[in-house]
This record gives structure tokens, sequence and C-alpha cells, in this order.
């Protein structure tokens, strides 16, 4: 299944006007490794694909100004997919509306994205912003954020998470181990019916922010520093350098989280990309959703058609 997503994701290739000439934004310098995987996913559809990216920018090092610097009107602008997409995820939704604002002209594609605003008032704002570039690319990870994406731009599509890219990329779980990993989140997407699983059942469980450690935070504390420092001096050329630091230290992370999953043949979790690094991992997982029906509508749209997964 995970493969035919992977081929599925190569649709994107017809939208990019000249591939040695993009830049990709908003790649997640944070410790949500579902993020991350979605970033590596993307990585490895730009290398499969001869994608050559002149410009990657995180939150922390964003600034239109350097976007002036590398961007002419044929540069191909990709913005990192996931589930932040909203109101519940500010700065993000802000940093996309300012590219949107600033280059009019360019081919923009949102890589796929769940969508969810609290307030109508919200939504209203953003699709102003949005509905005025006649050259975006939406893509959606289920039909309900495509129905509201299409409200943003008529050129939305639906789009699996990039994170199917790194089918093939990563180890398979070859051995039963009768062990059952609960991987349920903390934040504010977390539901009645977890905390009710946890009081009642009286189980552990555990969270991305449970695998990593203080030498992580530690590294990632250096690079925001190195970040103030280049960004003060105007050093726009080390944003490569930031990068790819980053980018070593989050597939560090990528393979620690695959060796504590295939400890486990069973996942039981209430984040979208545990469920999806089971399905790469080849182990079985239930899915309990999210506070805005996130998980249940990608399982129904993307993953229903494997028998390893339900719905808990």
């Amino acid at each position: 299944m995970s493969n035919d997503l992977k081929l599925y994701l190569n649709k994107i290739n017809d939208l990019i006007i000249e591939k040695d000439n993009a830049i990709f934004l908003d790649y997640p310098l944070y410790f949500n490794i579902g993020d991350l995987l979605i970033m590596h996913g993307t990585i490895q559809f730009f290398k499969e694909n001869n994608i050559n990216i002149k410009k990657y920018l995180c939150k922390e090092n964003f600034s239109i100004s350097k976007l002036r610097k590398v961007i002419n009107n044929k540069t191909t602008i990709f913005l990192q997919g996931g589930g932040n997409f909203g109101d519940l995820y500010t700065e993000h939704q802000s940093l996309r509306e300012a590219v949107i604002k600033n280059f009019p002209n360019n081919r923009i594609i949102m890589l796929p994205q769940s969508v969810h605003f609290e307030k109508n008032e919200n939504l209203d704002k953003s699709k102003e912003i949005f509905s005025q570039h006649k050259n975006l690319y939406l893509l959606a990870r289920d039909t309900v954020s495509l129905n509201i994406l299409l409200k943003f731009s008529e050129k939305s599509l639906l789009m699996p998470d990039m994170a199917h890219y790194l089918y093939d990329e990563l180890p398979k779980l070859t051995k039963i181990k009768n062990k059952k990993l609960f991987f349920l989140r903390k934040d504010k997407e977390s539901t009645d019916l977890q905390k009710e699983l946890i009081n009642t059942q009286n189980i552990q469980s555990i969270d991305w922010d449970d695998l990593i450690t203080q030498h992580d935070i530690k590294v990632q504390k250096n690079i925001k520093k190195r970040i103030k420092y280049f960004d003060f001096l105007e050093i726009s050329t080390l944003d490569r350098n930031i990068y790819n630091l980053w980018e070593r230290k989050s597939l560090e992370l990528i393979k620690r989280s695959c060796e504590y999953f295939l400890q486990y043949d069973e996942i039981i979790t209430s984040r979208l990309h545990a469920h999806i690094l089971a399905d790469l991992l080849n182990i079985p997982s239930k899915i309990i959703d999210n506070h805005y029906k996130k998980n249940s509508l990608y399982y129904n749209e993307w993953t229903i058609s494997s028998n390893k997964h339900k719905l808990y």
C-alpha cells in the first residue's frame, strides 16, 4: 500500500515549473518526529525526482528579504506539508500568508496538509489572502480538507502525506514480539476517548517527546544560536549549513523512533504519523482520532485498504 501512495505522490512533478529552480520553506526545526518524517519524505521526493532546492528555510531563519535574493519568476516555492494549516498553529499559517502576499506571480505548492480552523473568522481572513494568488496549488490529505482548500484556491488537489515517500527507506518488522505500544499524544489535539483509555485500562503510554534526549535539546539550541548569529551578521549563505546540521540530527531521531517501534508488533496511537510510521515499518496499528477527526479522515482516505490497520 505504501508503495502505491509513494507512486501517487509523483503526480506533484507535473506542477513544478523548473526542477533546477525551487526552494523549500518551513521545514520543522522542532521535535515532532511526525513532522520530521514528512520533511524526510519530502527530501526523498526531491532526490528521486532530481529537484534542485536552491534554498531551505525553517520558521526560525525565514525572511522575505532572503527569498527575494534567490527567487525569479520561474522559481517554484514548496511549503512543508503536515497538519498545521488553520488557526491552531498560527506561526506556520502566518509564514504561508507572508509568502503568498509577497510572491504573487510564483508557482507555490503547499505539500499535503490537514486543515482545521477553530473560528470561522480566522478561516475567512486567511481565505481572503490565499484566494488573491492565482498560481497556488494547495494539496489536501483528506476530502474534508480539500473542500475547505478549494475555497482558498481552485487549484487544490487531494494527495497522501509526504512521509509515504520513505517507503523502502526504513527497516521492516520481521519477528512477532507479542507487545503493544500505546503511543498517545499529550497536546491540545488529544481527546476524551484517549484519556478514558489511559484511566480505565491503567496503561503506560509515550509520545514523541519521550524519545528526545537532553543531548538532542542541546544540539537544537546550538543550531538556533547559529541562526541568530548568522542572521545578525546577515550571512544568509550559511542557511544551508543550518539545514545540513538539522537534517543529520533529524535523521538520527527518525532512526531512533524506528528502532523503538520495532520492539512492538502492534501500535495503538492517536498520532497520525505513528500510524504512518507503523505502516512504513509493516507493523499493525489501531488509530484513535484526534479532536477534529484528522486521523480517521486520513485512514478512510488512504490506509483503510491495508488489512494491518483499524480504527480504535
